[in-house]
């Protein structure tokens, strides 16, 4: 799940506890409580949003609205009102002296909670399924197959432009009149039609040796794969990645991929990042700024295009440390670079040029720790040097990593040192954690290595 859906879900929960409120308000306003029970009133307050809290974390799973239609909402959100009331019973029981559930109004409020939730995920879904009718907030697939699988698979996605599958044909081992291609040129048409994830279905009972080769050009590009087997009935699970009822399967089970550790760091990322834009940001920016402006002609920030996560590309900001430039978007900073003024090897020392990236966090292009974003121009030349290269490419892009901690950062005039730094960017997104996380943000502050090859 890439970060905008995390972002929604994050949303949703606000949205539940805003409306939450809203019902709980209107209840109590319309009842025109008088002072003697208003502390009364404040603490039914709080134990309602803790309900709801608790109620939120035990159904985190079924949280995902945006990949069904409405009736599937609506029942979800019954079940889900059903859990608070029960939760809020107990919390109630356990908590409150006079609990609010003996109130003549609490089965209004309840009531009043439930068709507002279902009135407001009625408005997000139509305004969803229109977005995404009109190609925002889709990713590129295409289906590797011609089956009765895959055909039914393809219909799903066509048909349910919720799903949020912008679904361009089939690639098939027989070149068919309604497929795009043979298998041979998918890795063409991946790069042609700039593909973000396709499926592959397959049989078990059958040797498909061309399945290692799907998985191969998967890592290869950086892109997500879905296994969809052909006898579904085999397997008797669903897993969170099914697509409208039929089971898909991901070959790569990376810590990210857990909706509850995407959730963590996302919400660790918000957190960080406005803590430092408040806390730091807001009067440091400024005195840099114009120490920029005295020690240089040219902008206060350095926009350039960088490779983020699913290799799509974002603007990536930077305080200015070199003279205005040409070779800016291909030349790599070497050691004792011309290019860069005085102000601007201070801040290179000490990393303070990357701080207007906590802005980029915030909005969620990328995160506190992950692998850096490298140049346009550096993922063009290292994606046909190192195989494994985009891959990436699967999770955001950091202001610091794994690999910077461990003194690869700077200069790669060899190819080893991309090498290393890829092989430690792997590393960190095949053992993702959050106490990880924030070992590395204490290497960067505290760490000889993390100031190793500054330019």
């Amino acid at each position: 799940m890439n970060t905008r859906k995390i972002d929604l879900i994050l949303y949703y929960l606000v949205l539940e506890l805003f409306v939450l409120n809203l019902s709980y308000y209107l209840v109590i306003s319309y009842e025109l409580i008088n002072e003697s029970t208003a502390d009364f009133q404040y603490r039914n307050f709080i134990q309602e949003n803790f309900a709801y809290l608790i109620t939120y974390i035990l159904i985190s799973k079924k949280n995902l609205y945006l990949r069904d239609g409405f009736y599937n909402r609506a029942w979800r959100i019954t079940n889900r009102t059903a859990t608070y009331a029960l939760v809020s019973i107990v919390v109630n029981v356990l908590i409150v002296e006079k609990p609010f559930l003996l109130r003549d109004d609490y089965t209004v409020f309840l009531l009043l909670f439930y068709g507002l939730c279902l009135i407001a995920y009625y408005m997000v879904y139509k305004y969803v399924r229109s977005s995404r009718s009109k190609g925002r907030y889709v990713k590129s697939t295409l289906i590797v197959g011609s089956d009765d699988t895959a055909k039914s698979l393809a219909a799903i996605l066509t048909n349910n432009k919720i799903l949020g599958y912008h679904f361009l044909g089939h690639v098939s081992k027989e070149d068919e009149s309604f497929t795009l291609g043979k298998i041979e040129e998918l890795e063409e048409l991946i790069e042609k039609l700039n593909i973000q994830v396709f499926f592959v279905t397959f049989s078990v009972f059958k040797e498909q040796p061309y399945l290692k080769k799907m998985l191969q050009l998967s890592i290869k590009k950086g892109i997500r794969i879905k296994l969809v087997p052909q006898k579904e009935a085999l397997f008797n699970f669903k897993t969170e990645n099914s697509v409208g009822g039929i089971t898909v399967i991901d070959p790569f089970d990376f810590p990210m991929d857990k909706i509850r550790n995407r959730i963590q760091k996302r919400i660790a990322d918000v957190l960080f990042s406005s803590a430092v834009i408040l806390l730091v940001l807001s009067w440091l920016l400024p005195i840099l700024a114009l120490l920029i402006i005295i020690d240089s002609r040219g902008p206060v920030f350095f926009v350039q295009k960088r490779t983020g996560m699913s290799n799509k590309t974002f603007n990536c900001l930077k305080l200015r440390t070199m003279k205005q430039n040409k070779a800016s978007e291909a030349k790599q900073v070497v050691n004792e670079d011309l290019r860069i003024t005085k102000i601007g090897k201070f801040l290179r020392k000490y990393n303070l040029d990357e701080l207007p990236q906590f802005i980029c966090v915030l909005f969620g292009q990328m995160s506190v720790v992950g692998p850096r974003p490298h140049m346009l121009f550096h993922t063009d030349l290292y994606s046909k040097e190192i195989f494994h290269y985009k891959s990436r490419h699967f999770i955001k892009p950091g202001i610091t990593g794994w690999a910077q901690v461990n003194g690869f950062r700077g200069e790669t005039e060899q190819l080893w040192k991309m090498e290393k730094r890829v092989e430690y960017d792997m590393d960190y997104i095949e053992n993702w954690s959050l106490i990880k996380d924030i070992k590395i943000v204490f290497a960067t502050l505290f760490s000889e290595k993390s100031f190793q090859n500054a330019r």
